[in-house]
Parts: structure tokens; C-alpha cells; sequence
């Protein structure tokens, strides 16, 4: 017969008093539930923030030299890193699960900085003009605003011909619930995704959704059957 150990009753009250604030603060953590003004009150203060960075980098990239005079020639290795150093920062923020398509979108859609054209006659070395380099930083600025400019959740309608096709909507970290079309999806997070639109016997239609630069509802697929030479499955907005 196996023995049972029993422990003794102060150990037994010590290991209680132990657990039991580790299991409250388990709860309450789990218990906060995000709600849509709160994401959309986070997104624009990360928005916002990264404006504020933007704007000092803009200041010490675009400065005047020693002698005052505005800079007509910018290094190309200060713009890039303008932009890379911003779009870090934009990174290190988008890490709730709901931020995972602006997340993509920011990582894939980052404007690129400006290769250097022209060679600076003082120093014989590759250089920006400061007009490129302006509108390269009005370019990020624009951007980065555009994260928080909108309400961060959307619905969005997907339909297909001929309908009961299957949806996958998803982004490098999440993948989204399978919807049978015609469907009506909300709270869709902005940002970007990758789909794809599949049903037996046809052609799937696969493609990238940016949900943040294009504000049209609809996404309408058009499946062509797999015995079709001729054509191929597709989808547009609308």
C-alpha cells in the first residue's frame, strides 16, 4: 500500500500564503480586456510619439552647419538612418496582438530613403539634395500620421462569385478566424494582411490587403474554375 506524506500544518499554511498572490495577479492581468477607445487611444499617442521623434531627427539631419547656413546637401547614410531609427521606433510599440497588421504594414510599407544624386562638389563625395531630402522626411512625416489618423477597427465585406468560398485572412504573427463567403467582417484591425480566397474544383485568389491607405469596405472575388485555360482567379476593392 503507497504512503501519503502529510505536511506539516505551518509548512502547509506558508506555501498558501505563497500562491495565492501569484494566481490574483494572474487574474487580474488576464482580466483587462481592451476595448476599442482604449485601442484607438493608444494607437494615436504611438502615432503621435513617433511624430515628436521624427521631427527632432528631421531638426538634427536638416540642421544648419557651424557657420549658420542651411545644409543643400544631405548624406545619404543621415536620411537613411532618419528613416530606420523612426521606423524602429514605431516597432518597439506595435507588440499588442491587435497591432499585428500595422505592424506589418509598418515594417513592409515603410517609405525607403532617397539614394544620393548628385556628388557634393566641396567634399567629392555622394549627397542628397536638400529638396529630395525634404521630401523625403514630409514622405515618413505623412506616414507616420496616417497610423492613427483612423479608428484602429474596420468591417469589412467579402464577397465572392460563385459565394461559399472559404477566406484566410492573416498576418506574419496572426491568422485570422476562416469566414464562408458572402461574408461581413468587424473589428478587422488596420494595417496589412495577406488573404487568400479558396472552394473546391476552383482557382484560389491571393493577394496583399493594406487597410490602412485604402478605406474601401468591399473586397470582391471572382473565381475562375480550375478546367479554365483562360482565366485566373481575382479580387478587388471597391
Amino acid at each position: 500500500m503507497d504512503s501519503v506524506r502529510v505536511l506539516p500544518k505551518g509548512l502547509l499554511v506558508a506555501l498558501v500564503v505563497l500562491v495565492t498572490p501569484l494566481v490574483r495577479a494572474t487574474v487580474h492581468q488576464n482580466s483587462s480586456v481592451s476595448t476599442p477607445a482604449t485601442l484607438d487611444a493608444e494607437i494615436r499617442e504611438i502615432s503621435s510619439g513617433a511624430t515628436g521623434f521624427l521631427q527632432r531627427r528631421i531638426d538634427d539631419t536638416l540642421r544648419r552647419d557651424s557657420g549658420g547656413r542651411i545644409l543643400e546637401r544631405v548624406d545619404p547614410g543621415d536620411l537613411g538612418r532618419m528613416g530606420s531609427d523612426t521606423q524602429s521606433f514605431l516597432m518597439k510599440r506595435l507588440t499588442r496582438p491587435e497591432f499585428a497588421a500595422m505592424r506589418d504594414y509598418v515594417a513592409l510599407q515603410f517609405p525607403r530613403s532617397p539614394t544620393a544624386d548628385h556628388l557634393d562638389p566641396a567634399l567629392g563625395i555622394p549627397a542628397v539634395s536638400r529638396p529630395a531630402a525634404l521630401a523625403y522626411s514630409e514622405m515618413v512625416s505623412a506616414f507616420v500620421k496616417r497610423i492613427g489618423a483612423n479608428p484602429l477597427a474596420v468591417t469589412l465585406e467579402i464577397s465572392s462569385q460563385p459565394t461559399g468560398a472559404m477566406v484566410d485572412l492573416r498576418t506574419a504573427a496572426v491568422r485570422g478566424p476562416e469566414s464562408a463567403t458572402n461574408a461581413t467582417l468587424k473589428n478587422v484591425y488596420r494595417g496589412l494582411y495577406t488573404f487568400r480566397v479558396t472552394k473546391p474544383t476552383y482557382k484560389p485568389a491571393m493577394g496583399t490587403l493594406n487597410l490602412v491607405d485604402d478605406d474601401r469596405p468591399h473586397l470582391d472575388c471572382a473565381l475562375a474554375l480550375l478546367s479554365d485555360l483562360q482565366s485566373e482567379s481575382s479580387c478587388r476593392r471597391r
